[in-house]
């Protein structure tokens, strides 16, 4: 089954970032984003999840020091970290050149895809799992807000 997920106006202010690129123009391609749950999939490991973790809190990192080549390149690698979806990635680029976004925002929709990629990684974790890997708290605030 698909699940679709929304995009809350605001991010979590622990990695200041500002909701304008959804207002002009990002929000409705990120409720474009969908991950489709494929059956013969195994549940992600706590190496692969401690990969992505640390991938995406990089790749915020660089968003926030505004080298948006390099978090761009970033998100892309934290999405493909046991993707749900083999084509989700290319589809989604897809839909992005269709637009007309500044680098900046290219950067926040890559963003809001690999937030949304990654906490749904988190869900799969058995609690003992979670405990060999604790999810950083910063990102949970930001998975939270993604979901609200």
């Amino acid at each position: 089954f698909a699940l679709i997920y929304r995009a809350q106006d605001v991010f979590s202010e622990s990695y200041s970032l500002k909701s304008f690129y959804f207002k002009n123009g990002l929000f409705p391609l990120i409720l474009l984003i969908g991950i489709i749950v494929v059956m013969d999939r195994t549940p992600v490991t706590v190496e692969e999840f401690r990969e992505a973790q640390d991938v995406l809190k990089d790749a915020i990192d660089l968003h926030e020091k505004k080298d948006f080549y390099g978090a761009i390149e970033s998100f892309k690698k934290a999405i493909e970290i046991k993707p749900f979806n083999k084509n989700h990635l290319d589809e989604f680029q897809k839909k992005l050149k269709e637009g007309t976004y500044k680098l900046a925002q290219e950067s926040m929709a890559f963003m809001g895809c690999a937030s949304v990629h990654v906490s749904q990684l988190v869900k799969e974790l058995t609690d003992e799992q979670r405990e060999e890997v604790p999810v950083d708290e910063n990102l949970i605030k930001v998975f939270n807000d993604w979901e609200n």
